[in-house]
């Protein structure tokens, strides 16, 4: 990744796009590309995370609902 930070969902995202367009029109050679690949698994296991995350937080808000 550009830096090392966690991006936002959103910001992984975009992210995700741009190496997609990237790799669709077939720029960069196979060093970057093996980097590109590496960066989008980062983000998408990040991506997973989060959404499990926000799953868990929003069933326990609905079971204090029915509760």
């Amino acid at each position: 990744m550009p830096n090392k930070k966690k991006l936002s969902y959103k910001e992984s995202i975009k992210r995700l796009s741009t190496i997609l367009e990237k790799l669709e029109n077939q720029e960069g050679d196979i060093d970057e590309l093996m980097k590109d690949v590496e960066e989008a698994t980062t983000i998408i296991k990040q991506c997973r995370e989060k959404l499990r995350g926000t799953e868990e937080q929003l069933s326990s808000k609905f079971d204090e609902i029915d509760n």
